[in-house]
Order: C-alpha cells, then structure tokens, then sequence
C-alpha cells in the first residue's frame, strides 16, 4: 500500500491528475477508516487531485472526512487547512478566510511557537484578502507569513511568502517594488532546488 500512495503522489507531483485520481481511489476501496496514517494519506491525495482537476464537490466530501477522522489539534488544524486550500482555489473567498481563521485560533492555541504552521496559515490569509480586494490587509498577513517563514528557516515558504508579496503589490500598481520581492521569490526557490516555484515566479512577472 506504501509503495502504491508513493507511485500516486509522484504521479500527482508530475501533473498526471487522471492516474494519480485513478490509484488513489483504488488505496480508498481498500483501506479502512481504522488504518488511521494509510486512510489520510488516501484523503490527503484525494483533495489534491480532485481540488487541481477542479472537481470541489468531491474535495469538499473528502476534506469533511479528513476533518471528521482528525485524532489530535495537529490533525485537526491541517484538516482545516485542506478545507480552506479548496475553498480559496473553487474561488469561494469568504468561506476559505473563515476556515483559515479558525485554523488560526487552533494554531494559536495548540501550536503557538510553530513558525511553519503560522507562516503557511497567514500566507493563505494574505493571498486570500488579496482576492476580497483588502489589499493592505493582504500586505499585512503576507509580510506576517514571511517573518514566521524567516523564522522557521523553510526556503520554500521563505519564496512563498515573497512571491505573494509581490502579487499583492503587483495588484497595488507597486510595480517596482512587486519586482524586488519577486526577485527575492526567486532567489529563494532557487536556494531550494525548486524549479517550478522559480518558473511560477517568472510566468507571474511577465505578466
């Protein structure tokens, strides 16, 4: 069973959505809710790859699961975030903040001194207020996201937190400095091997 969700995270991460959509509903005919680490992992895949083929009504039924079958606050809390990846990515704006905010209080309650939990929930916040227009509120979180992400020393989140930085002051009319901190995006994803992320960040400067 391993070997299988490993083949279909691969197949995820290389953009095969329809295979990857295939061998993980497979792992979830088979495995029982009572195989705890193998069932949320089987959700987990399942809301990437229905959430990135733009299928939301079936995500939704999946994250709901991943929240249900929760066992502990750090379970809890990335459930809440799965939640509100859908939700933000289906474009239902509102309804992604509230569950960001609620992963939030959990957070801040269970995990207060986990910069990496922090800086990916206020990163989801920033982007999140950009789309509700709240622009300096997007700057805000973001500038929070990048300071949390500085703090755990994580290249990717660190380049995260500078590329949303320099959407949000793209979308301002801060051109120049939107290219400062996409420069930094790329520097950073650069330092972490990430090849998409400084492609991502390039296509987003181009336009």
């Amino acid at each position: 069973m391993t070997e299988t969700l490993s083949r279909a995270w691969s197949l995820f991460d290389a953009g095969n959505y329809t295979d990857a959509e295939t061998l993980y509903k497979e792992c979830y005919a088979k495995i029982p809710s009572t195989d705890h680490d193998n069932y949320w992992q089987v959700l987990m895949g399942l809301i990437y790859v229905e959430s990135f083929q733009e299928h939301f009504a079936e995500a939704r039924t999946y994250a709901s699961q991943l929240i249900s079958c929760a066992i502990d606050h750090e379970e809890k809390h990335i459930a809440i975030h799965q939640a509100g990846m859908i939700e933000r990515m289906a474009g239902v704006y509102d309804k992604a903040m509230n569950l960001f905010l609620q992963e939030e209080a959990l957070i801040e309650k269970n995990f207060p001194d986990d910069a990496l939990a922090r800086s990916a929930n206020l990163y989801e916040q920033g982007y999140v207020s950009m789309k509700l227009h709240d622009l300096p509120l997007a700057e805000k979180n973001m500038l929070s996201a990048l300071d949390f992400a500085e703090k755990s020393n994580d290249l990717i989140s660190i380049g995260c937190a500078y590329r949303g930085l320099g959407e949000i002051l793209k979308a301002s009319e801060k051109a120049e400095d939107a290219a400062v901190y996409f420069e930094k995006a790329i520097t950073a994803f650069q330092k972490a091997g990430d090849t998409y992320g400084v492609e991502e960040v390039k296509e987003l400067m181009s336009k």
